[in-house]
């Protein structure tokens, strides 16, 4: 051992060399740690590049979906408001053929309680054969 020691330069030497292998070992095992934390480093990097590209193209999806439902919203409306205008049309025409009925058993009833021969003839029961004739 003396040898050693000797070749290192003594005592001190020897305790110089020892503390520079300690220091030696440390800086290659911290060294190696950071070599695994940049390597982990760069695989967060990279997942997270990947999650903006997807995220990108999700927001590309999503704008393509607003506007296809924008679109069918406004032929929605359009259609919507085509079918309010003809559903008032046909309600006007109901009202309007209601009131003609109206006005027609009207007019009816009057023409009954003037003339006793219509009032008997209204009363009278059609033969079933005369009914069936006027169905087709």
């Amino acid at each position: 051992m003396t040898a050693i020691v000797a070749l290192l330069g003594g005592e001190r030497g020897t305790v110089f060399a020892g503390l520079a292998l300690v220091l030696g070992v440390l800086l290659w095992i911290t060294g190696a740690r950071l070599d695994r934390a940049q390597e982990r480093a760069d695989l967060w990097q990279q997942a997270a590049q990947g999650y903006v590209a997807a995220n990108a193209t999700n927001v590309h999806t999503i704008d393509k979906l607003k506007a296809a439902n924008a679109e069918w919203a406004e032929k929605y409306r359009a259609d919507l408001a085509l079918s309010e205008a003809a559903v008032a049309a046909v309600a006007s025409e109901r009202d309007a053929l209601e009131a003609a009925l109206q006005q027609a058993r009207r007019d009816r009833e009057a023409v009954y309680e003037t003339d006793p021969s219509a009032a008997a003839w209204s009363r009278t029961r059609i033969p079933a054969a005369v009914a069936d004739s006027l169905r087709d």
